[in-house]
């Protein structure tokens, strides 16, 4: 997760993101409620 939003400063992308919903399930969602640009390429389901 700190390689996300490192990433987002410097532009990236970060795999592996689907361990991210069961440690932090809303990461993602509350990135983009601070105005952070989130997009979730095909084949990477990050929903519960």
């Amino acid at each position: 997760m700190a390689a996300a939003v490192l990433l987002s400063r410097l532009g990236g992308t970060v795999e592996g993101i689907e361990a991210v919903a069961k440690s932090y399930p809303d990461f993602f969602q509350q990135l983009q409620s601070v105005n952070i640009k989130v997009e979730i390429k095909h084949g990477m389901d990050i929903e519960k």
